[in-house]
């Protein structure tokens, strides 16, 4: 700032007023604004009355001290528009900055988007996945479902086989049946045969019987008799004639062994036997 007023007093001592504001303009940039300012107010103060003191007239000099103050204020008020102009670029800057910050913020928004619309498609995905693994569910409970059907048709043929088995069990059991009545009705006609078989049979013990009394009888009566008589010597017709009746003959169905029996016993004992 020292440097700024010395150079502007010594352009005014020179009376060069406004090469003293330009003086001081210049040397006063490199350094701050109120620098710019003293410098500025100083330089044109001392030119002016350097000026004014130079051409030896003092009305002159107020009137270009004043048109220096006037163009100090100029100044002052172009400094001002600086300083403002110098807010408004840091305001524009701090714009700036927050603009960068909001574009990073944005950025760093943007990329969690992305990330979230990564995760969303992973996410897409496993659910794709997912519905796939539940097709494939799907088709083996369908499958499950055919197996179950085909279960379902074999126990109904089982279940019908077991009805037909029952019913040949059953047909079985009436033909048995059947068979069983068959057989009580050949055992009931077999002992009606029997009954049949017996009665001649009876029969036949009873005429045994008989026959036993009777040869007993003629055995008793003949051999009485032949312990009188002589035997003959020759036969006579009577005994030809027993004799050749004696034989196997059929009567009414019967065999005639009686008849021969008894023609074997009408023969007359031989001499010397006894009875």
């Amino acid at each position: 700032m020292a440097t700024a007023v010395a150079r502007c007093v010594a352009f005014g001592v020179a009376g060069a007023v406004p090469e003293a504001v330009a003086g001081g303009v210049a040397f006063a940039v490199p350094g701050n604004v109120v620098g710019t300012v003293v410098g500025t107010v100083v330089g044109t103060v001392a030119g002016g009355m350097a000026f004014g003191v130079a051409f030896g007239g003092l009305i002159s000099a107020i009137a270009f001290v004043t048109s220096g103050f006037a163009f100090v204020t100029s100044g002052f008020a172009f400094v001002t528009s600086a300083i403002a102009f110098a807010i408004s670029e840091f305001a524009f800057v701090t714009s700036g900055f927050a603009f960068a910050i909001s574009g990073f913020a944005f950025a760093i928004s943007g990329f969690a988007f992305a990330i979230s619309g990564f995760a969303f498609a992973i996410s897409g995905f496993a659910f794709a996945i997912s519905g796939f693994a539940f097709a494939i569910s799907g088709f083996a409970f369908a499958i499950s479902g055919f197996a179950f059907a085909i279960s379902g048709f074999a126990f109904a043929i089982s279940g019908f086989a077991f009805v037909t088995s029952g019913f040949a069990f059953v047909t079985s059991a009436i033909a048995f049946a059947i068979s069983a009545i068959a057989f009580v009705t050949s055992a009931f006609a077999f002992v009606i045969s029997a009954t049949a078989f017996v009665i001649p049979a009876i029969a036949f013990a009873i005429s045994a019987i008989a026959f036993a009394i009777l040869r007993a009888y003629l055995l008793k009566l003949r051999g009485s008799r032949a312990s009188l008589s002589p035997s003959p010597s020759k036969l006579n017709a009577s005994t030809v004639r027993i004799i050749s009746t004696a034989g196997g003959q059929i009567n009414q169905g019967c065999s005639t062994k009686i008849e021969a029996l008894l023609a074997r016993e009408s023969i007359l004992p031989q001499e010397g036997s006894g009875c």
